[in-house]
Formats: C-alpha cells, structure tokens, sequence
C-alpha cells in the first residue's frame, strides 16, 4: 500500500495558506460538479498510482460532508481543515450585524442542506428539510437531566478551589489572588466556548415585574407583595422576597416553619397571602421580641436551630433566608431542615454570595482583594460579612443542601448591578435610625420594612426619592446579558423525596 507522503502534503497546505506561492499539483480532477462526484474521480485518479491513502484539506465546516463522501469511496483520508473561526466569547460586537455574517450563515445551511439529500435534486432537497423539521423529535433535556451527566457549576469550582491552592502556595496573597481571577475568567471562557456554560451558568436574576414562566404566586399576590415592599431600600432584598414566595408554593392550611426569622417580615407576609399556619424560630430573643410586638400571625420561639424542638415530617414548607451563613455548622442545620420536613415538603433558601459586586460592599471588597481578612463584627461599618462564618458560591451550596438528601429543583444567582455602597446606606444608617426610633413619623412610615402600606409614596419624602433612586440602578438587573460573575444573593428550591 502507498501513501501520498503526509510531509509534502503539509508543505503544499502551508504554502497555498500562509504564502500564497505558486507550486505544480502532481494530480488535478477538473470534471467534478459537487463533493460527491470529486470525491469518487478524486479517488480513482488516485488508484491509477496505488494510492490508498490522502490528506483531505477542505474548509472546517464542509470537512464533515466531504469525510462521508470520500469514506463512500473507499479511500482513507485524513482530515485536514482550514479556516477553523472563532468561536463567539460573547462579546458585544459578535451581535452586530455585519454583511459576512449573512455569508457564514448561507455557508451553513447550504452544508447541512448538503448532507440531507443527494446533490442536484431540487425535490429530494425539500423533502429532506421537511422531513428533517417533522419527523425528528426535538430534544428537550431538563437542567436536572444534563447535571447527573455534568455540572459546570461543581466542576468550575473544583477548578476554582485547585487553583487557588496551586498558586497561593509561592505568591504574595495579592498576586496570588490576580492569577487566581485570570484563571477563573479563563475557565469560564472555556465552558462558554464549548457551550455548557450557558444553560447550567447563566444567570438567572428574577425580574420584579416579570413573573417566571410557571409561577405559583397569583397576580394579585404580586400585587400585595408591591404593597407590602414599597419601603424596602435593598434591593436584593426586594428580589429575594417574591422568588421564595414562589418558590415555596403556599397553599392554605400549609404548615411552614420560618427558620431563623429575625424580625418577622416573612412571616408577617406569608400570613398576608394565604391562611397558614405559621412559625417563627430564631436565636435572638431581641429579634423575636420585635416580631411580637409587630404582631406577626405566628407562634415564636427561641431555638438551636442545630437541634431543633420538632418531630420529624412535621412541616410542609421552610423557609430559611439569610440564616445559614451565621451557622457555625451549616450542614448539621440543613439535615435538621431535612428532618423536619415531609415528604414532599419544600425548603426556601437564600444566602449572601460570596463573588458580590464591588458596590455592593467596597470596603470588605478591597480588604479582601488585598488578601486580608474581611469585617466580621458587626458595628459602625455594617459590611456583607457581619455576624457570617462565611459566604456561598453556588457549587459549595449545591454541595451543603444536596448531602442532607434534599433535591434542587432551582438554584438562583441574584443582583448583579448595584447602588454604591447601598448595604452600608442601608444598615449602617437607615437601619439604626428604625431600631433607635429616631425618625420622625412621616419619614419611619416610609422607612420601616413593616410600614410599607402606610407610605403615600411622595416624591417629596426624601426617602421615597432615594428609593426611588436604588430602584433605577437596580432596573439593569432586569435585563442581564448572561454572562455576570459577580452577585449578592443565591436562592435555593429544594424538596425533600417522596419515598
């Protein structure tokens, strides 16, 4: 058997891309109308000389149809594609429109049109691409269904951690940190490029007017929710109440524990939107006495939320915000979670994330980037991390919930664009100024989380105007492009099985 020498061939293939330099074919076929009929004189010319074997050089997206035309004729080729384009990072400029665009696009079709249908057939060609759009079933695969074969999210963080181990181990926490980043964006790159990233990465921020495609919440608990949050001054927080709303899917007559309920805002208005019965658990007593004095619909409690004080299967839903970052065992507390529920029974969550934009908190932003330890207590400078054993990325999340046996049925990142320094406006001024009853009337109505039907919603309240004004900034976060990396909240659906 005699092979057409692959180094010729490559040099050859050099020259007529890089330097356009005239050379002499030894073997030319003239006659062919289409790949199909190339590939079969092609390969009899070839067979005159003992020729069994070739380089198959064609452009990258036509490679495919010509493989299967000269396999058709028995003789082995080895491909050898050109123009092998760019695949799009998602850059604002791969969206618009440009003439060679409609070029690539007829190219396209015309190659997937070509591997339908035998050439030159004007009918078989139609009768392929109906059949072609009718008769093969579209898949649908579930976001679950792809993540039992593989999560990006797990995997990226994988890479995330091994990074970070690798280069902190001989560079200054600065420098270290700045490789780290690169490597990050990098990974992300790759898993767009290869396409796995967009269904199982992409952000998936909860428009406030925009409901999700199989809402729970009704329109007019939409309705009640506006009412009920006008004066919220977080955004993130605005955002996060009705996505848990919805995610809890009340029914009334539900049994539903708020576990680690603070003041008593969720409870105050999941007792707003349906008839419940409610409980409220926390361990701060202060909390609990402000809950009762705001006269929440439900039965109050100071527990260890690591042992909880409930048999087992005895509630349908929990709800659990913002809570198991202050746990010094967040998967202990998840596994009583577990414990608790029914079968069948869903678990709210949501935690503070720890990849958060810098507006958000650009104080313990930078202490972090200069490799130093973040503010942890809480006092004058109220930061992301007060009173916190930590914060989340969604892989270490994912990890924490699914080990106790609870399913993820959704897994949120929230809030990307922010008010600068919104967190430290909001609980290192606004916050003590209600706690401390220092606000005039008229101002508190507009202020206070609890007081939010009573605000007339004047622009001339100073504090409806800077509401105001964190909810145009936060607006942007309706429209994300998809590819943000950076954001304040994780929400959590997940169900306990029915055994």
């Amino acid at each position: 058997m005699r092979n057409v020498t692959t180094t010729s061939l490559t040099r050859s293939h050099r020259r007529i891309t890089t330097d356009s330099r005239p050379f002499s074919p030894r073997w030319i076929e003239p006659e062919a109308h289409d790949t199909r009929e190339n590939a079969l004189l092609s390969a009899e010319i070839l067979r005159r000389d003992g020729i069994t074997a070739a380089w198959l050089v064609t452009h990258a997206w036509h490679m495919r149809r010509s493989l299967e035309a000269f396999d058709r004729t028995g003789l082995a080729v080895v491909p050898a594609p050109v123009r092998i384009d760019r695949v799009p990072d998602g850059r604002a400029t791969d969206w618009l429109p440009r003439a060679d665009h409609l070029g690539d696009s007829w190219f396209a079709l015309r190659e997937w049109a070509g591997r339908l249908v035998r050439p030159r057939d004007s009918q078989a060609l139609a009768d392929g691409i109906i059949a072609e759009l009718t008769d093969q079933p579209t898949p649908r695969p579930t976001r679950m269904a792809v993540r039992q074969v593989f999560d990006s999210i797990h995997a990226l963080n994988d890479y995330e951690a091994l990074m970070e181990r690798l280069v902190t181990r001989r560079r200054s926490p600065v420098a270290a940190r700045q490789q780290t980043e690169s490597a990050r964006q990098q990974a992300r790159a790759a898993l767009h490029a290869v396409g796995a990233s967009a269904p199982l990465l992409a952000s998936a921020s909860v428009a406030e007017h925009t409901p999700p495609a199989h809402s729970h919440l009704r329109d007019e608990d939409r309705a009640m929710l506006a009412r009920l949050l006008q004066n919220e001054a977080d955004m993130a927080y605005r955002r996060r109440v009705p996505t848990l709303m919805d995610f809890l899917e009340l029914n009334d007559g539900d049994t539903v524990l708020d576990c680690g309920c603070g003041m008593g805002f969720y409870l105050m208005t999941m007792g707003r939107l349906r008839k419940l019965n409610l409980v409220g658990v926390d361990g701060d007593v202060a909390r609990l006495d402000w809950a009762e004095r705001e006269q929440v619909p439900a039965q109050l409690a100071s527990v260890d939320i690591h042992d909880l004080p409930f048999a087992d299967n005895s509630f349908d839903k929990v709800l659990m915000t913002e809570v198991l970052e202050h746990l010094a065992d967040d998967r202990g507390a998840i596994r009583e979670i577990y414990r608790i529920l029914k079968p069948g029974g869903i678990l709210a969550l949501s935690v503070p994330h720890a990849n958060y934009p810098f507006l958000w908190d650009p104080i313990n932003k930078t202490i972090e980037a200069l490799g130093l330890r973040p503010i942890r207590n809480a006092g004058p400078i109220t930061g992301l991390w007060s009173n916190h054993w930590r914060l989340y990325r969604p892989g270490d999340l994912h990890h924490v919930i699914s080990s106790s046996g609870l399913q993820i049925e959704a897994l949120e990142e929230q809030t990307h664009y922010a008010f600068p320094l919104i967190h430290f406006i909001v609980y290192s001024i606004g916050k003590p100024l209600i706690e401390f009853n220092l606000l005039p009337q008229r101002l508190r109505d507009s202020a206070d989380r609890f007081r939010g039907e009573r605000n007339s919603g004047s622009l001339l309240n100073p504090i409806n105007l800077g509401v105001r004004l964190f909810k145009m900034a936060d607006a942007r976060n309706d429209h994300l492009r998809g590819d943000e990396r950076t954001f304040v909240s994780i929400v959590v659906k997940a169900r306990k099985p029915v055994r």
